[in-house]
């Protein structure tokens, strides 16, 4: 988990991503924001998941077909 913890780090604006597939404890898809599992995209925002995060621990991603998610930068592996 170290490892992912350092890689994490390296995620910038720009950065090329992928989440992760989604889980049994997920909830349903919604058709918003917070569904896409399992999508590519591009990080165009690092911010933090809620008011009560003490670094910044989230992403805003444009995906490959064209949707913008907002996901935890734990769940997400770096491409390039």
């Amino acid at each position: 988990m170290k490892e992912l913890k350092n890689l994490t780090k390296n995620i910038e604006i720009g950065s090329l991503i992928k989440y992760r597939e989604r889980i049994s404890t997920d909830p349903p898809k919604t058709g918003t924001f917070v569904d896409g599992w399992g999508l590519i995209g591009v990080v165009v925002a690092i911010e933090r998941w809620s008011c009560r995060s003490k670094e910044n621990d989230a992403l805003k991603v444009i995906c490959s077909d064209g949707c913008g998610i907002f996901v935890k930068m734990k769940d997400v592996i770096l491409l390039a």
